[in-house]
């Protein structure tokens, strides 16, 4: 059998107040820190460029999430792991829609972006 833990977080605030909030609960276990902090081998610094302008066009915020996040991690933004982990590589990524945010009022869930 396999055992797998899993996290729900309701965390509330701007983009970057978000990340920072979810690198500080990423922050305190080990292994999640070292997860999100992990390098992508061939992932250097013309693509973290690439990837923060892309992310800036098509995601609106997420870079400020991501600074955040690294802040409450004292990393800095490059070395967070979902920069190399979703640039222009088919990966997963998961986003939860609250009623008030979508055209049905109903909850939606996207898991595969």
């Amino acid at each position: 059998m396999i055992h797998v833990t899993a996290y729900t977080v309701n965390l509330e605030g701007n983009n970057y107040e978000v990340g920072y909030q979810a690198g500080k609960f990423m922050g305190e276990n080990s292994q999640l820190r070292s997860l999100h902090t992990q390098s992508v081998e061939g992932f250097g610094a013309g693509y973290f460029k690439e990837a923060q302008t892309l992310f800036s066009r098509w995601c609106p915020g997420l870079n400020e999430e991501i600074q955040g996040f690294a802040d409450a991690l004292q990393v800095k933004a490059e070395q967070i792991y979902f920069y190399g982990m979703t640039y222009l590589l088919p990966r997963c990524s998961q986003v939860a829609l609250l009623p008030s945010m979508t055209a049905e009022q109903k909850t939606s869930s996207c898991p595969e972006l």
